[in-house]
């Protein structure tokens, strides 16, 4: 006996998914084995259907008898059992009986009928109000007088909570956790190479008339387009109505709960299940239009805003769209190439690229052209001698067929540098009607966009987290760009784990170096990423602090101005200007905002980032001012301005009632803990289950505003050369896109935090005013130039 229960307790999953079989296969060949005769029946009818259409398209004639029968001739029901008296058998039935059905449903009768029975619910209710009104007053009363109890007892259960805890640890614990596990075990099963879960579901879908409801739908989509028989369109809905009820015939009365139950659940996930699909679907649909804008812009943008604008928020999500658009739009080209030449074979050109930037072969676009014209050069070279004697065999009077023959060897050699291409057979040019494409331009245009197509795109001097992921199986690779169905526990890098041992999704963005911008002066010599810039999205965020301001320009160049004439006053007084020559020389020999050159790349950094006449560039920055930049750099720019933010906005229809409850129960929880947390220390057991609901309430509120939350950014349009508004747009900031910890609002605070560690002070120690009006030793404590100017001039006067 010991034995038989420790099997069990070892086997019960097994035993359990076992039972369940075994159960689901006998009312299959019990309560529904009329469902055999039923599902035959239903393919009868979709072979009848297509007969009928066949029939009707090449003879215009149909079958004296419609395949979709009437309820009585279709067995839905035991043939011993009459067919329910849900529909008339004809339609005319069905049209008198709803002007019957209307004729009472406004009628006094019927009012007086509906008022009785209200009457008898409010009769059944009405007893449980006073009990319901006692309840409440008994939960609000002892939640006043319990928790405004004062205590420090911190993080101490109270002895109720303690039974309760106890409890649950006996009672709701061990099955949940049963229940868990029992899930995951039915999750990787498998009965005759098939998932369980598929198994059963194939049964339960036979058992419930689903497949002979399926194939009826297929056959009635099949004959009335041809019939426009209105009577076999009834006698369909009649048989699907009679299918879907003939649960409740089998199943006893007082058990159709089980079934209503099952149904409504069902229906109200699909129905969640619908308005998830379309809050996404519309969170893509504002995506694409976002995407649509981005590409409305040239290659360089500027956005300005005054503070907490969200620049750096409207930026980052900018450049997330850009590489995605990047992305879509390399992917395209390389579609468009390989069916310029559809008989290429480019999964081995892919490999071979993969390969080689492994081996570091190929490092950039250059690099990469480069590479290909080392692979074509043995090509070109036998495929120019492979021709010239099909030349000089045909001077001498030898066919080409025959004379192909013999050079076959040079063919095969040939085309195992071309990656096996068959050229004589496929051609090795292609005209598009603009001009001639030859296999070898188009291999060099395929090998860059692929190479373009693997990298990280985003170049920033501030984090940005993406989750793009590239799926590689042996063919071509695979971007995933989606932002909207991310998991969130996943959010961490990819070379880390989590605590279930998962890999992450997270890359950041490379960290941009102003070196490789910089045409003129360097801060640094022989710069490592100098001319490495070839393209992809750059976010810069406080570009003016970076490029200082014109009026600060404008003294460099006076100061250079300055030392240069006061050279020249001294070489004609012959005295000595050493010294002003040295100042000037660092002065001239330093990289500055003036002597860089970083405006010309941006002038030009189209032309370094362009393949077959698409600009794979994309420059946004963000500042409070444009005016303070130079016309000559703010002029490169299209400048962008935020004027609005809308409140927050949800895509998933349906949401009012969940808000309605949320907005009726949530304050008033607040308030119940904000009193508890002054109040008390302890835990106690209603405050322990009022913190379940509450927090669940807001929980599952906040993670739908999460997922499905946008709000919307207008946009103002600015030409920076002409000082035009060309137009105004809308931009969508999708919550689930851009707040899932795409960067750090705080980018550059670790250079103040060596400065706060070095110091021994902070806000406490900070002296306060003695009255309304400031003594001037705490107007001279301030260290305020203007207070210091204007102390000092009172003292000289």
């Amino acid at each position: 006996m010991k034995r038989l229960v420790r099997y069990i307790k070892h086997r019960s999953y097994l035993l359990l998914c076992a039972c369940f079989t075994l159960a689901s296969l006998f009312f299959t060949f019990t309560i529904f084995r009329v469902n055999f005769v039923v599902l035959w029946n239903s393919i009868k009818e979709l072979g009848l259907a297509f007969v009928a259409y066949f029939m009707y398209a090449f003879f215009r004639v149909l079958p004296e008898q419609s395949p979709i029968t009437q309820p009585t001739e279709h067995p839905v029901i035991p043939p011993e059992a009459p067919p329910p008296n849900i529909l008339p058998e004809q339609p005319y039935e069905f049209r008198s009986s709803a002007e019957e059905f209307l004729s009472l449903l406004f009628s006094s009768e019927n009012l007086v009928n509906y008022l009785a029975l209200l009457g008898l619910a409010l009769e059944i209710f009405l007893p449980f109000l006073p009990l319901l009104l006692v309840f409440y007053f008994v939960l609000k009363f002892r939640i006043k007088s319990s928790f405004s109890k004062r205590n420090t007892r911190h993080n101490v259960d109270t002895i109720a909570l303690k039974a309760f805890k106890s409890t649950s640890d006996i009672v709701y614990t061990p099955p949940k956790s049963y229940l868990v596990d029992l899930v995951k075990y039915i999750q990787t099963r498998t009965l005759f190479g098939l998932r369980l879960p598929f198994v059963w579901s194939m049964i339960w879908l036979f058992n419930l008339n689903i497949f002979a409801i399926v194939l009826s739908t297929f056959a009635i989509m099949i004959y009335f387009p041809v019939s426009l028989s209105l009577l076999a369109l009834y006698n369909f809905f009649h048989n699907t109505l009679l299918l879907l009820l003939n649960i409740f015939r089998v199943v006893p009365p007082k058990l159709w709960f089980i079934p209503i139950i099952y149904i409504l659940i069902r229906v109200g996930l699909s129905i969640d299940r619908w308005r998830k699909k379309v809050g996404i679907s519309r969170l893509r649909h504002m995506e694409n239009k976002n995407k649509g804008f981005i590409n409305s812009l040239p290659p360089v943008v500027m956005v300005v805003g005054p503070p907490e604008a969200g620049k750096t928020t409207l930026v980052t999500d900018m450049g997330l769209s850009a590489e995605a658009i990047f992305r879509h739009t390399v992917d395209e080209q390389l579609f468009e190439i390989s069916l310029e030449f559809p008989n290429f074979s480019f999964r081995l050109l892919e490999r071979s690229i993969m390969n080689a930037i492994k081996s570091q072969e190929i490092y950039n676009m250059t690099s990469t052209e480069d590479w290909i014209d080392r692979q074509l050069f043995n090509y070109k070279k036998t495929l120019k001698l492979y021709y010239r004697c099909i030349r000089d065999a045909a001077k001498r009077g030898i066919k080409a067929r025959v004379a192909k023959g013999y050079l076959k060897p040079y063919y095969k050699e040939a085309q195992k540098y071309i990656w096996n291409y068959d050229f004589d057979r496929y051609g090795t040019t292609y005209d598009n009607k603009l001009y001639v494409v030859d296999i070898v331009e188009a291999v060099k245009d395929y090998s860059k966009f692929f190479y373009f197509y693997l990298q990280e795109l985003i170049l920033s001097n501030f984090g940005v987290r993406k989750d793009a992921r590239l799926r590689d199986i042996g063919n071509k690779p695979k971007w995933n760009n989606d932002f909207f169905e991310r998991d969130s526990t996943l959010i961490h890098h990819m070379s880390e784990r989590d605590s279930k041992g998962r890999v992450g999704i997270s890359r950041y963005s490379k960290v941009f170096d102003y070196e490789m911008f910089r045409l003129g002066k360097k801060l640094t010599e022989n710069p490592k990423f100098a001319g490495a810039y070839e393209g992809g999205v750059i976010l810069l965020n406080e570009f003016d602090k970076e490029r200082g301001n014109q009026f600060k320009n404008s003294d460099i160049k006076e100061t250079i101005k300055q030392l240069r004439d006061s050279i020249k006053m001294l070489e004609k007084a012959n005295a000595d200007a050493t010294a002003q020559k040295l100042e000037l020389e660092q002065l001239t020999e330093r990289a500055t905002q003036l002597t860089d050159k970083l405006n010309h790349q941006l002038a030009f950094i189209r032309h370094a980032c362009t393949v077959r006449n698409i600009p794979l560039v994309k420059v946004i920055v963000d500042m409070q001012r444009p005016e303070e930049l130079g016309s000559g750099a703010r002029d490169l720019f299209q400048i962008i301005h935020i004027r609005e933010k809308s409140d927050t906005f949800l895509t998933m229809p349906f949401f009012f009632i969940y808000e309605l409850i949320y907005s009726l129960i949530f304050p008033r929880y607040k308030k119940v803990q904000s009193e508890y947390d002054y109040n008390r220390g302890d835990n106690s057991l209603l405050m322990y289950l009022l913190k379940k609901v509450g927090a669940t309430i807001h929980n599952g509120y906040r993670r739908i505003y999460n997922m499905f939350g946008y709000h919307v950014r207008l946009l103002a349009v600015e030409n920076a050369s002409t000082g035009k508004m060309l137009r105004e747009s809308k931009y969508y900031l999708m919550t689930k896109k851009i707040y899932a910890k795409r960067f750090s609002t705080d980018a550059y605070g670790d250079i103040f935090k060596a400065q706060q560690r070095a110091s021994r002070v902070g806000l406490s120690h900070l002296s306060e005013y003695k009255n309304l009006k400031a003594s001037v030793k705490e107007l001279q404590s301030q260290n305020s130039y203007f207070v210091n100017e204007v102390l000092k001039y009172n003292k000289e006067s």
